[in-house]
């Protein structure tokens, strides 16, 4: 639609067009936020969040109306037949800030509202960190292996934030999104980490496990998602300057064992299980972003 505009000129309309979206849905957005928060009745925050999520929708809705600005060649396998009435895990890989803006404009009333781990220290992040809040987000601490090993009871507090999520979010389909990587994929990052993979860093289990242990008998499936940028890496500017034209995202529908559902992250064979269960999913997306 404005592809003929010069990347700088349609980058910085797009910006501009993206933080309108976001002010029009905001003011009646922390309205409901702050009823939610001073009526601290459940079945009213219950109420509460489906109309935030509504409302997170339609903002979404708006920003997938600014990307079709751009002649971006979707190419979108495996997402026909998803369900709006299911609980969902997506395990995605992650490259860029980009990556939760493609998410969003694919699974956008496809399935349930995308739900997040986030750091905790982004509690503080002014006017986003309420909007998470608002929206009952797990809020995570990030420990190395070897303060957990020292301390196990750490892998507990993630495991309580985790179930606190679950108290919220039975009541109605939910979709929680898990970057298993951690952080985003650079080449420095692969060589220093040792990574067996070419296109990908070594995926973390805890995210996984933590959500399986919790919500392992609501959960309808875990959705493999592997996103595919033409020339890496690609950047949230890259594509609202136009300069992204395809943009490839394969959805896989995969089912979970019954012996992953509920486990105990105490257990060393569960881990070793879970953790074997992700290399699969991870090889199977290396090959796929090797493929031209």
């Amino acid at each position: 639609m404005l592809s003929f505009l010069p990347p700088p000129l349609l980058g910085t309309i797009s910006s501009i067009a993206l933080v309108l979206n976001l002010v029009l849905w905001m003011t009646p957005f922390f309205i409901v936020a702050v009823l939610k928060l001073v009526i601290p009745i459940r079945s009213w925050k219950n109420r509460c969040i489906g109309w935030l999520s509504a409302l997170a929708t339609n903002w979404i809705d708006g920003n997938t109306a600014v990307s079709r600005w751009h002649e971006i060649d979707w190419q979108i396998t495996g997402a026909d037949n998803l369900r709006g009435d299911a609980w969902y895990l997506v395990v995605a890989n992650h490259q860029t800030w980009a990556d939760i803006f493609v998410l969003q404009t694919v699974f956008n009333r496809r399935i349930p509202f995308l739900k997040f781990f986030i750091k905790r220290q982004l509690i503080w992040v002014p006017l986003l960190g309420f909007a998470w809040w608002a929206l009952e987000m797990p809020f995570m601490r990030r420990h190395s292996k070897e303060a957990v090993a020292r301390n196990p009871a750490l892998r507990r507090e993630d495991l309580e934030a985790t179930r606190k999520l679950c108290e919220g979010i039975r009541h109605a389909p939910t979709t929680i999104m898990n970057f298993a990587e951690g952080t985003r994929f650079s080449e420095a990052k692969r060589v220093a980490t040792k990574s067996p993979y070419q296109n990908l860093l070594r995926p973390k289990s805890g995210g996984l496990g933590l959500v399986l242990a919790t919500l392992g008998d609501t959960l309808t499936a875990v959705l493999d998602v592997t996103i595919i940028y033409p020339h890496q890496p690609a950047t949230f500017w890259q594509l609202l300057s136009g300069r992204l034209d395809r943009i490839g995202v394969d959805v896989r529908v995969v089912d979970i064992p019954d012996t992953l559902r509920n486990g105990d992250l105490d257990d060393p064979a569960y881990r070793e299980e879970l953790r074997a269960w992700l290399d699969a999913m991870w090889e199977r997306k290396d090959t796929l972003m090797q493929q031209p």
